[in-house]
């Protein structure tokens, strides 16, 4: 997951320090979650903002890494981070990040979407706005 969003910060000529907002792949499962939080912790530092929106509709499988990445979009558009729904307590396996618990008025510039899936099929995708 590290190597994932290293490698996109690296093709977008991005530095961690530049990215202001995680979108997730998050699929509340204690494992994956807590080694992408780990990862996002490593990643970009404890006080990144990061949240998953698949609590709001569900695990779409296959079209939920363009779902993910259009939602990501519209959050940088409207200036408000959507937090993840129904998160009232952060597992402790999942600490080092700020998971958003409520929706965060925040103009964001620069977001990266994760997805993980299957097997290993890895993507991070970086937005900028321009």
């Amino acid at each position: 997951m590290t190597k994932t969003m290293k490698v996109a910060m690296e093709r977008s000529n991005i530095r961690a320090d530049q990215v202001e907002y995680v979108n997730a792949h998050a699929t509340g499962t204690l494992q994956g979650d807590a080694q992408e939080a780990i990862a996002v912790a490593k990643t970009y530092g404890l006080e990144m903002p990061i949240s998953s929106l698949k609590a709001h509709f569900g695990h779409s499988m296959a079209a939920c890494g363009v779902i993910e990445l259009i939602a990501t979009l519209k959050m940088m558009e409207s200036g408000i981070l959507i937090a993840t729904r129904n998160l009232e307590e952060v597992a402790p396996e999942c600490a080092g990040a700020f998971h958003l618990q409520k929706n965060l008025k925040r103009n964001i510039t620069t977001a990266i979407s994760n997805n993980f899936a299957f097997g290993g099929i890895n993507a991070s995708f970086l937005l900028k706005k321009v």
